[in-house]
């Protein structure tokens, strides 16, 4: 962070260096003119006399009703002066322009970031960039889940699934065309996703639904952030002071964090595959560490049934073994 801020300090004052020489050639509100006396006004007009005086002007003014040399340079001043004059915050920032020309840097940065920043609210900008990220999302989410469908779809475990659904509703049906049998099969294979009948790893094979979104995401925080907070509360309440014993949903929501399970994986293990992952206690020190004994045991197991090892002993016990860096 402290070599990020580093970094965007340097570049804006190169960015300021390379800017100041072109801002001394701005030519800030009305110029060397008084924008007040340009209209025929003192500082006590009020917005709206601005607006009656200026129609007044610009009439007389107007380059197609007076064609006099100065018209059209005098109609420019005019407008200049109500474009200033009749925004109460332009306005503000021209009055403290006048009462304090000393400070030049700040009236120039104030005027430039009154006459070039964006006239767009930042909420409605916040929202518009929002909307155009969440529509960007979802169809992301689309395209990922009908690719990771069709590579799905070249599963025999998967195709035969999808055949014995479609055998069960529509058995051997000669109304039915190929092309509609298709269909129907993909629909019967997009349930079976659905109802977490089959378990592919990845983001890919969950479901696009509106509530994944940015925006909505975004529009959830008031009620999910107090939830989040009760529900933080009541669990250090629970199991850090009071020292209590976890519920079953608890122990359940602990074990498939600790297994980097989600949702749907945890859902397709089933309630025996789901009670064989509780009886082993991975909430505690010691079901946790038993568990990852277990993992290793059936690793050394592994490697002792392996082609490689049983070559390793063979070459030992003739004497033709090395030890290499890559052994160890």
């Amino acid at each position: 962070f402290f070599l990020f801020f580093v970094v965007m300090w340097f570049r804006w004052q190169l960015v300021w260096l390379l800017w100041v020489p072109s801002l001394a050639q701005v030519q800030m509100y009305c110029g060397k003119d008084n924008c007040y006396d340009i209209m025929g006004v003192t500082r006590s007009v009020t917005e709206k006399e601005v607006k009656k005086i200026y129609r007044t002007l610009a009439l007389k003014y107007h380059p197609d009703r007076n064609p006099g040399k100065d018209a059209q340079e005098k109609f420019r001043k005019i407008a200049k002066a109500n474009e200033i004059l009749s925004d109460p915050e332009m306005r503000k920032a021209y009055d403290y322009y006048l009462d304090h020309p000393e400070q030049q840097m700040q009236n120039m940065a104030e005027y430039i970031r009154l006459s070039y920043a964006p006239k767009t609210p930042v909420s409605l900008a916040v929202l518009g960039t929002l909307i155009f990220l969440s529509i960007v999302q979802h169809v992301n989410h689309r395209w990922r889940y009908d690719f990771a469908f069709r590579q799905l779809q070249r599963d025999l475990v998967f195709k035969r699934r999808v055949n014995e659904l479609f055998q069960e509703q529509y058995g051997k049906s000669k109304a039915i065309k190929n092309a509609q049998a298709k269909k129907l099969k993909e629909e019967i294979g997009r349930g079976i996703l659905e109802r977490g009948e089959v378990h592919y790893g990845g983001d890919g094979f969950q479901l696009p639904t509106y509530d994944r979104l940015l925006l909505v995401q975004c529009l959830m925080l008031p009620y999910k952030v107090p939830l989040w907070f009760l529900s933080t509360l009541r669990w250090v309440v629970k199991y850090y002071i009071l020292q209590m014993a976890y519920s079953k949903e608890d122990a359940a929501y602990v074990t498939r964090q600790r297994l980097g399970y989600t949702k749907n994986r945890w859902h397709f293990e089933g309630e025996e595959g789901q009670a064989k992952w509780l009886e082993k206690k991975l909430w505690t020190q010691e079901g946790w560490d038993a568990y990852q004994e277990e993992l290793r045991e059936k690793e050394r197991e592994a490697l002792q049934s392996s082609g490689a090892l049983r070559r390793k002993k063979r070459l030992m016990a003739r004497g033709e073994y090395f030890e290499s860096d890559d052994d160890e």
